[in-house]
């Protein structure tokens, strides 16, 4: 096309021939396409020089066109989510109180708040709640502002009540108070008709007696014949299932074990004299051995592996007036059971079930009195022995049982 001035007068003119539609479209890819691409871009070249052949350039200052040139921008791989850690339970403190309590009964079951209580604690005087048979119980009301904090952090929490390894229920606490008991004729006192202990001295009973920090529980279910609680909130203790028959050659290896230990050296002796001592002749008796009266029981770990053997010797020769002494071992086993890591003599309790208390792998067992002389207690396996963890006093007996 030609273009003029308005005047018609001469000019500079332009000629310029238009492009195509199909070279518009190739103008088009030329100014949008990224430089990057190599094989895009030789083709755009091309398409340019065709164009440039056609093309009459204005005679006046070049006008530069900018063509975009793509930026390639390194995204940095994302770091892999890590997820939420889960919590670990915190474990639970091997020492009396929310990893294990005693639970003893008068009429329901109690918990044992505390084995060694505080006379500051009290607020009146003892006054019997049962006296029957030469058996007296006693209460003292409290103020629990007195008790120590972490006696206090207790009383709002919620305990699973046990009878050796089995749930009993799961209980809140009631109002706590001080408890006594006491058995038999202490200080020889009389009885009256019907048997009941005549003028009974509540403040003789208390002094004399066992004292407790005692809370009733309040339970979902049955919880009667339990002997000890934990913390609903603390994670489950380990149980240890009780076995009868752990095997003849583990056993025996246990057995052989035990025996060889120098207490049972010397109760192998006492038994002997003992049995030579209940007859006239004593040359004429050939003694049972001490092993006939012993009665082994295993102990397995949640995968079924046995961790333990304990040994109980007891008999009609054992307890009562002027009886041996009944007393247990206990044997540990290796993992592969062909021998024995640890013997230990546990002395004159019984054995009522092991437990895994703080959950460090080692067993805690707990024994009860075998006759109403001895301490409940919770034991636990160190290098150097048994250590006592806790103990209860049983109820004192002070009449004559034979």
């Amino acid at each position: 096309m030609e273009q003029g001035n308005a005047g018609g007068s001469s000019g500079v003119s332009v000629s310029m021939t238009t492009p195509t539609s199909r070279e518009i479209r190739w103008l088009a890819l030329a100014a949008l396409a990224p430089i990057a691409l190599g094989y895009a871009m030789h083709e755009e070249h091309r398409a340019m020089q065709g164009l440039a052949s056609t093309v009459t350039v204005v005679e006046s200052a070049p006008q530069v066109i900018p063509i975009p040139i793509a930026t390639v921008v390194e995204v940095p791989a994302a770091s892999p989510v890590e997820p939420e850690p889960t919590p670990t339970p915190v474990s639970a403190t091997l020492a009396y109180g929310d990893a294990f309590s005693f639970v003893i009964s008068d009429e329901r079951p109690l918990l044992v708040l505390s084995t060694e209580p505080s006379e500051a604690w009290a607020t009146t005087s003892p006054a019997p709640t049962y006296a029957r048979w030469s058996e007296v119980h006693l209460r003292r009301e409290i103020d629990p502002a007195r008790l120590p904090a972490e006696i206090s952090a207790r009383l709002t929490a919620r305990f699973d009540l046990f009878d050796g390894t089995d749930r009993k229920c799961t209980a809140e606490l009631g109002v706590p108070y001080l408890y006594g008991d006491i058995s038999g004729d202490w200080d020889y006192r009389d009885q009256d008709e019907n048997g009941e202990p005549d003028d009974v001295d509540p403040a003789a009973a208390w002094t004399e007696g066992r004292r407790l920090l005692v809370a009733p529980v309040i339970g979902e279910g049955d919880c009667t014949g339990a002997t000890w609680a934990r913390n609903a909130a603390l994670p489950d203790a380990r149980v240890f299932t009780r076995v009868d028959r752990p095997g003849l050659d583990r056993t025996k290896l246990a057995r052989r074990a035990y025996m060889r230990l120098p207490a049972l050296e010397e109760a192998r002796a006492e038994f002997e004299q003992f049995q030579r001592g209940a007859v006239e002749e004593p040359s004429s008796v050939e003694p049972v051995p001490l092993g006939r009266r012993m009665k082994s029981t295993g102990w397995t770990n949640r995968a079924g592996d046995l961790v333990a053997i304990t040994h109980w010797i007891d008999g009609p020769e054992f307890g009562g007036c002027g009886g041996v002494a009944a007393r247990w071992g206990f044997a540990a086993v290796s993992d592969d059971g062909a021998t024995v890591d640890r013997v230990l003599d546990g002395g004159y309790t019984k054995v009522q079930t092991l437990l895994d208390i703080d959950g460090d792998g080692t067993p805690e067992v707990v024994t009860s009195p075998y006759d109403g002389w001895q301490d409940w207690q919770v034991l636990t396996l160190r290098p150097e022995g048994w250590t006592t963890v806790a103990a209860m006093t049983e109820t004192p007996y002070f009449g004559c049982p034979c």
